[in-house]
């Protein structure tokens, strides 16, 4: 038998963040839309958002990534750009129109687990991607992260090594992943280029596009 004891939530919760990132709950029992929870003097305050798996950012007025609402029980890493203090909104008319959690995107044969060390890697465009297609992160040889492309820029997990036996391959300070397009009508894996930086730990990337053509020109010759 197991006997949980907690207090009830506190919905007005207010939230101290400070300048960077900030590990906070989310004190609804719902799941809700980011632009339903964030208040508005929170816009363009806090850029990217940070979860298991799962990532936001926010540009030019509209966020992007496979992280669209969040919900109860679980927590977030917030970037501010700014030290400031929050309440999320969780009116009655706001919890009216809660959302459906989105579930764990998953493609057979490419499974990873997810480890406490990671980043998001945001792609804005994939030119020889149809929508439904996936792309794979590998280090190496080894599965870090997928996610199926819906035809705008998104998030892609790159999982790191947290010294665990199931993060073992994962990628390490600096390392830089290898991008491959699944194609779901063949099954066909094409390696993707363009300018990938380096991992670091709770971090978020921006790549303006990934190809399956190599363009990338040498800058020195010696």
């Amino acid at each position: 038998e197991l006997e949980v004891v907690g207090s009830e939530l506190d919905e007005e919760k207010t939230y101290d963040l400070n300048e960077g990132w900030n590990l906070i709950s989310f004190p609804s029992d719902d799941a809700v839309s980011i632009e339903d929870a964030l208040p508005d003097e929170l816009d363009g305050v806090i850029p990217a958002i940070l979860s298991e798996g799962e990532a936001a950012i926010y540009e030019d007025g509209m966020w992007y990534g496979y992280l669209t609402s969040l919900n109860g029980f679980n927590g977030y890493w917030f970037r501010s750009a700014e030290a400031i203090d929050f309440t999320f909104d969780l009116s009655d008319e706001v919890l009216a129109r809660n959302v459906a959690a989105k579930p764990k995107q998953i493609l057979s044969g490419y499974e990873f687990y997810q480890s406490s060390s990671q980043a998001a890697y945001f792609v804005r465009d994939l030119p020889e991607a149809e929508i439904g297609d996936w792309i794979i992160a590998f280090n190496q040889d080894v599965v870090i992260g997928t996610r199926k492309w819906n035809g705008e820029m998104i998030d892609i997990p790159a999982m790191g090594n947290d010294n665990e036996f199931y993060s073992l391959g994962y990628l390490n300070e600096g390392n830089i992943p290898t991008f491959m397009l699944y194609h779901s009508s063949t099954g066909e894996l094409e390696e993707l280029y363009g300018t990938v930086p380096g991992f670091i730990d709770n971090e978020i990337f921006i790549i303006d596009d990934l190809s399956t053509i190599n363009s990338i020109m040498p800058s020195e010759i010696s």
